[in-house]
């Protein structure tokens, strides 16, 4: 197979003719959202009715798989900055995630189903600075806004889709979620076809190549005020923010019924939808 490696594009001529990476990257998101949003939703109701699992098994199993998520952020950007390559990252991220996803279906004990979450959530991390990275690199610094607005647009138009195929699919298997898991590994190998195939490499920034070899990990952050202040905010965020997990259940407690968890899905994912793209375009 020919390796694929694109030039950096200066000009894109409006914000609405994005590069073709772009837009690749784009429906990659969309189509690994599709999948991960089809079993996500499901899973209070699989933990809690089909193993039995309760609400401190919840947090161990969102607090771990959040933490080595953040940890593989940091350390696949880095080595994505050493390596000078992107792609590869970005592919395997992809790619470990949609294998890990389908193997819900045959969890018996929630223990698995922890492991399960751990290497979905740690691949994601481990593609998600070096992507960011490959869409900054695709396209000029005049449309970055739109280009990402784009991405976390198609994105969470995925997770739209993937709660909606749930709530079709339930009914029709009798409320048997493992079915609705199997089902979901289809969007899922058509993303990792994607990334590999229509996703191109491009070179970082000289800047880039030269700021990774003589600092380490931690160096070769240039750090500023406006970092750190950005950086202390996104983490009270974070301390305040909880897994949705914790609020599906909360809302069954309330009496929504289970298999009606992924239309609350839905209306998040609707709203983020409908404001991404718009507000990345603003910005520029």
């Amino acid at each position: 197979m020919p390796v694929l490696t694109a030039k950096r594009k200066d000009s894109v001529g409006s914000a609405d003719r994005l590069p073709r990476n772009v837009w690749a990257l784009s429906w990659v998101s969309f189509f690994n959202d599709t999948a991960s949003e089809m079993s996500y939703w499901l899973l209070p109701q699989f933990l809690v009715g089909a193993l039995g699992a309760g609400p401190m098994a919840f947090g161990l199993i969102e607090g771990a798989a959040e933490t080595v998520s953040s940890f593989g952020r940091l350390l696949s950007g880095w080595l994505s900055d050493r390596l000078r390559r992107r792609r590869p990252l970005v592919g395997a991220g992809y790619t470990v995630a949609n294998i890990v996803k389908p193997c819900l279906a045959v969890a018996s004990s929630w223990g698995q189903v922890f492991w399960i979450r751990f290497a979905d959530r740690a691949a994601k991390g481990f593609r998600g600075a070096p992507r960011d990275a490959l869409l900054a690199d695709s396209v000029s610094s005049a449309h970055r806004g739109a280009a990402f607005g784009l991405r976390q647009a198609m994105d969470t138009a995925g997770a739209v889709l993937g709660p909606l195929s749930a709530l079709a699919l339930l009914p029709f298997f009798s409320g048997d979620v493992r079915r609705v898991f199997w089902l979901a590994a289809i969007p899922g190998a058509v993303c990792i076809l994607l990334v590999w195939l229509g996703v191109s490499e491009v070179r970082p920034a000289e800047a880039a190549k030269h700021g990774a070899s003589s600092a380490g990990l931690a160096g070769a952050v240039t750090w500023n005020t406006s970092l750190v202040v950005m950086l202390v905010a996104v983490g009270l965020f974070s301390l305040g923010n909880s897994s949705d997990l914790f609020l599906i259940l909360r809302a069954q407690n309330l009496g929504v019924h289970a298999v009606l968890a992924p239309g609350l899905g839905l209306l998040f994912n609707l709203v983020y939808t409908l404001l991404s793209w718009p507000a990345g375009k603003l910005s520029d």
